[in-house]
């Protein structure tokens, strides 16, 4: 058997894989509501699970022709990955049902998942036979698979970035396909170099026009506007669809009072994945005087800071938010937006329709993360405005159910306010609710911030307006670095009062609502309150940033007692929760199905004793290995520039060292020690997280990835040792153990990707992290037993 084509195999199916799984990521984003995503991947791999089942129960299989069988499972991929992406993303499910009672929806997302679960079978397949039949090999094969996956995770974001994401589903199922033409015998090679040719052909043309038509789920704002797109691309972070057809008043990021009677501008409307509405406001007069822009709520903290020197726009989408700022007179404006394709949209594509933006020379726009950009700026602003920023990008490979963000947190908070002059201000425009939410759990975020900082009374910097209809009300929350004087919101009071406007909040005028009630509390009452509250309004932290997470447990049980009104439709339910519970009741079972129900009797050539022996090891390092590789992704978010940097970098990272200490793990000798070194590696890598890397935001980008890869090499090296050590021991005493152990793994990941995002949501981060070391150190203890 050949060592090269076992090598070549390995590595291209493990890179198609995680190329694969990212694409899904990205398209099923853009088709259905991101909340689902996870659940269509999560459910897709378990084909890894099953894979290493059927492998190691099917004789005939593990004893046919290695070269042609590895030939044919590469061109089986390449062909099943096309049809299955092609037939879950055109066909009619509407998942969104679920959470209307329509349960008959089941039978439909059950079959997608079972049809996009195919490719990740044979793949798991292809690899169970390719360890199985090369035992001696097992370390330098499986840093075959880390290498090709960690290769995966960065070609992700280049193939998806400049081809899109349908394209990248065309090479990740040609990867294998070119194994399989050298492999495969003279009579196969014509139909092997076909397929090889339609798919790279299918690649480039998916660049301009996506060959796999995608079907979106009812709900989201494209689907109305289909036929009036006029410009769209990919990108990791979304795609962007830019349509010509008026959008009515363009609300952006907050309301424009009903007193404005004035004409309603044209807009060039910008979708993020078919959601999302923002826009470029064609801008046909001077903005100083043009009275659209001082109808918005968001102008609100330039009737308290009036004609600042300098501001800065974080997410600045199309524009508004600039235009705002001009028109109050800001003298410098700094527009900051993490989407490279949207300000590509303002500087080149479209500059002529935006040209009203640019007219007055002052403003400069920067393509980063809002917070990573705050932590390398040495500037100081008047006012720094956030209207409406958020995304519900799912991060890859083991994603996120719930949106994590990192511009809400009491840590970001504080870097907002360092970063303004000493009378500067930091405004938040967000959804109200009715009951209030989202505006409520960042007031008090950032009053627990303040009281951190030594505040005295932070009741004096807050002042909170609202505005728009029941159904759609949005508030601007302005915080002031020092306390806000009853003469600067004297004026602020008489422009709300002239636009409609209500001041839900005024230090200097008592109300009766939540609000009040909250900050004029002493700390004792204000944890009481949110402790009581219907929703979960506890302070956001970098450790926990799930800010737009603010439905408790109970509620994923009993939706409707906390629907409310307003808002959008991914958070109008608990339904990223129910999604979560759902996810995991049906892992579970699935798990069971192929993991334990072939314990019966001796079918996998060991004891079943031996057998829960070695699945308890081999799921506690799956179990390990996810929740630190998620935990890790998170905290190294706003040090590397977003989840796109952070995704490619520490997946990269992780997966690449992890294949060298998978290399070199023979060196090192018993697992013992590899576990025992995982360890020590964790402890110093959570420490420097926490300790060093808050100290080195000064360093610029570049520095800053050097520095993330070298901090990850160590843990990376010792966490690729054990499994291949392990794997080949297992294989010692049955051949069948080896692809088992390895669907025990896939499916001890899948679940514990779910596992960790619960611990996130109610623990933290840290103690998740915690807890991945202490099933590290349980599968140290059974292997220290077993030696004794």
């Amino acid at each position: 058997m050949s060592l090269r084509l076992s090598t070549a195999t390995m590595f291209a199916v493990s890179c198609s894989v995680l190329l694969l799984e990212v694409s899904l990521t990205r398209i099923f984003s853009f088709v259905m509501w991101y909340h689902l995503t996870y659940l269509v991947i999560s459910l897709a791999l378990l084909g890894y699970g099953a894979a290493g089942t059927m492998l190691a129960r099917n004789k005939r299989l593990r004893n046919a022709d290695y070269r042609s069988t590895l030939a044919y499972l590469c061109f089986v991929f390449s062909i099943v990955t096309v049809v299955a992406v092609y037939v879950g993303a055109t066909f009619p499910t509407e998942p969104e049902k679920l959470f209307e009672g329509h349960y008959a929806e089941l039978v439909t997302i059950a079959l997608t998942h079972l049809t996009l679960a195919i490719p990740f079978f044979i793949a798991g397949t292809a690899i169970g036979l390719v360890l199985m039949r090369n035992r001696t090999a097992t370390n330098e094969l499986y840093a075959a698979d880390l290498f090709g996956a960690g290769l995966g995770s960065l070609l992700s974001v280049l193939i998806i970035n400049e081809l899109g994401a349908v394209s990248a589903v065309f090479i990740a199922a040609l990867l294998p396909a070119v194994v399989g033409f050298f492999a495969a015998q003279k009579r196969w090679k014509i139909a092997q170099g076909a397929v090889v040719i339609a798919l790279v052909s299918a690649a480039i043309v998916s660049r301009w026009h996506d060959m796999i038509p995608l079907t979106l789920s009812g709900g989201k704002e494209l689907t109305t506007h289909e036929n009036d797109v006029v410009y769209r691309k990919w990108n990791i972070v979304s795609r962007i669809d830019v349509t010509r057809l008026s959008m009515g008043m363009p609300h952006f990021g907050g309301r424009v009072s009903e007193t404005y009677t004035g004409p309603v501008p044209e807009v060039l409307g910008i979708l993020q994945d078919a959601t999302a509405p923002t826009g470029i406001i064609k801008v046909t007069r001077d903005v100083r005087e043009d009275p659209l822009f001082g109808a918005y709520l968001q102008s609100a903290p330039y009737h308290v800071r009036r004609k600042p020197e300098a501001v800065l726009i974080i997410g600045l989408g199309g524009g508004t938010d600039a235009l705002i700022a001009e028109h109050a007179g800001a003298a410098h404006v700094t527009g900051v937006d993490v989407n490279p394709v949207t300000m590509d949209l303002l500087e080149n594509r479209y500059r002529g329709w935006a040209s009203g933006l640019f007219a007055l020379g002052n403003l400069r726009t920067v393509v980063s993360e809002g917070r990573h950009f705050v932590t390398t700026s040495e500037q100081k602003f008047d006012v720094i405005q956030l209207s409406g920023v958020d995304t519900f990008a799912a991060l890859s490979a083991g994603s996120m159910v719930l949106t994590e963000n990192y511009l809400y947190t009491e840590e970001a908070i504080r870097d907002l306010l360092a970063h303004v002059t000493d009378r500067g201000l930091v405004s938040y425009s967000r959804w109200l609710f009715d009951p209030p939410r989202e505006t409520l759990k960042l007031v008090v975020t950032a009053s627990s911030e303040l009281r951190k900082l030594g505040v005295d009374k932070p009741a004096e910097h807050f002042v909170v307006v609202a505005g728009g209809p029941r159904v759609a009300r949005w508030a601007d929350t302005i915080i002031g670095k020092s306390a806000l004087r009853d003469d600067e919101l004297a004026v602020l009071r008489a422009w709300a009062s002239e636009m409609g406007f209500e001041i839900l909040y005024d230090p200097f005028m008592p109300k009766t609502n939540p609000f009040d009630t909250f900050i004029r509390g002493s700390a004792t009452e204000q944890k009481q309150f949110a402790e009581t509250y219907l929703y979960d309004v506890s302070p956001s932290t970098d450790d926990r940033p799930f800010f737009f997470q603010f439905y408790r447990w109970r509620s994923a049980f009993h939706p409707s007692a906390a629907q409310g009104v307003g808002g959008y439709a991914p958070v109008q339910m608990p339904k990223g929760l129910l999604s979560m519970v759902l996810t995991l009741v049906e892992l579970v079972v699935l798990s069971v199905l192929l993991v334990l129900v072939p314990l019966r009797g001796e079918s996998i050539g060991v004891s079943r004793k031996r057998a829960l022996s070695w699945m308890v090891k081999f799921g506690g390092l799956g179990l390990g290995f996810i929740a630190v590789e998620m935990v890790l992704m998170q905290k190294l978010s706003v040090f590397l520039g977003g989840p796109a940097y952070s995704m490619a970098v520490t997946l990269f990272a992780l997966l690449v060292f992890s294949g060298l200490g998978s290399r070199i793990a023979k060196r090192v000798g018993a697992p013992t020690k590899m576990l025992a070194a995982l360890l020590v590696a964790q402890i110093v890598e959570l420490a420097f997280l926490d300790f060093g890397v808050p100290g080195l935001f000064g360093l610029p980008h570049a520095v800053r990835i050097a520095v993330a890869i070298v901090a990850i090499a160590p843990l990376g090296i010792t966490m690729g040792m054990t499994f291949p050590t392990l794997l080949a021991e297992a294989g010692e005493e049955s051949e069948a153990l080896i692809p088992w152990a390895w669907g025990v793994n896939a499916c001890a990941t899948v679940v514990g990707s779910v596992l960790a995002v619960m611990g996130s949501l109610e623990l933290g981060f840290n103690v998740t992290w915690l807890v991945a070391m202490s099933i590290y150190a349980a599968v140290l203890a059974m292997t220290l037993r077993a030696r004794a």
